[in-house]
């Protein structure tokens, strides 16, 4: 992940963030084989997602609609609400 310019975030060895300007891209790896990519730069997260397809089985389960049963926010729903403040 270092080589496609993404930084270990601290003392979290599956948790990969890549930031620039107000663009954040954040990938999270599992173990038995779970990729979530997600963030708000499109450009980053397909730049991503193609050396990953090449050197492994992925398959594109579109934005996640929740992780460990805690329902996540489509990022759509967070800038409105920061442009309502």
């Amino acid at each position: 992940m270092t080589k496609l310019g993404f930084q270990l975030y601290v003392n979290q060895p599956c948790f990969y963030y890549w930031r620039k300007g107000d663009k954040i891209v954040i990938v999270v790896v599992y173990i038995n084989g779970i990729i979530i990519i997600t963030g708000n730069c499109n450009d980053k997260i397909i730049e991503t997602k193609r050396p990953l397809a090449k050197k492994f089985n992925i398959k594109d389960l579109g934005e996640p609609k929740q992780f460990l049963g805690i329902k996540l926010p489509v990022l759509k729903e967070i800038e409105r609400r920061e442009s309502l403040n």
